[in-house]
């Protein structure tokens, strides 16, 4: 992970020295002819935007757990370690003062971020256990430093999501157990930095990191070997922060 992150800003290091000196109001550029540089009046980057982006993530080692009586410890049943790609769109406003950049976004994106393995416990395979998050949303606020035609910004807010996790084991009793996430959507946070690069004056390429973590609980009852209902229910904490790493393009309005 620390390799993958040491890459990123590596590149977005090497946009910014390619793209403008520091802390310049104007962009100099060489004009073949005659080989001299001229000043280009830098972009502005307030108002609307709106574009799309795809990325992948992917998230650390969550262990699956099962709780069945409140007063017991869970019983841990393996980890997961989610991920796989996703594409999106957003949208935000921003406002410019000088050199600092302060904005609202939001954005939806299609994930196909998942995982599954072997529910075991006390030696021995119980059963199966998943997670996936399927879709997922943010809305953030973002405060930036504009320098040249590039845009280095942090951001962070709410993040909201379709995940799923699910559970099934059968002891040696005979006793077995579904846990399912409910049809709700998780809720969570997201923080990140990036940076956005204007190719034209209504076009940008931007680069991000984010960091989103959800957090939904997973039940079921517990059935005799019979199949009935023994009135206990089950549950699992289904955790889950991913690490996304995203490229995109925006149009300004």
């Amino acid at each position: 992970m620390r390799n993958r992150v040491v890459s990123f800003l590596a590149l977005a290091t090497g946009l910014w020295v390619d793209g403008v000196p520091a802390f310049a109001a104007d962009v100099l550029v060489p004009v073949p002819a005659s080989g001299q540089l001229v000043s280009v009046e830098a972009p502005s980057w307030s108002g609307l935007y709106a574009g799309f982006s795809v990325g992948y993530g992917l998230a650390g080692d969550d262990e699956v757990d099962a709780q069945a009586f409140p007063g017991d410890q869970p019983i841990i049943l393996g980890t997961l370690s989610p991920k796989g790609g996703l594409a999106g769109l957003q949208a935000g406003y921003n406002w410019q003062h000088g050199n600092l950049v302060f904005g609202v976004e939001t954005d939806l994106q299609f994930s196909d971020i998942q995982a599954q393995g072997t529910a075991e416990a006390f030696g021995q395979a119980l059963g199966s256990s998943s997670t996936a998050l399927d879709w997922y949303g943010t809305l953030r606020g973002r405060v930036g430093y504009a320098s040249g035609r590039n845009l280095f910004y942090a951001t962070g807010g709410l993040a909201y999501g379709g995940l799923d996790g699910m559970i099934e084991t059968a002891g040696a009793g005979g006793y077995s157990a579904t846990l399912a996430t409910g049809d709700e959507t998780a809720a969570g946070y997201a923080l990140g930095a990036g940076i956005e690069h204007a190719l034209t004056d209504r076009i940008s390429l931007r680069g991000d990191y984010q960091y989103i973590h959800f957090g939904a609980t997973a039940s079921g009852p517990v059935l005799d070997p019979l199949g009935a209902d023994t009135g206990v229910v089950a549950s699992s904490d289904v955790d889950l922060g991913v690490h996304t790493f995203r490229v995109g393009l925006n149009v300004h309005f």
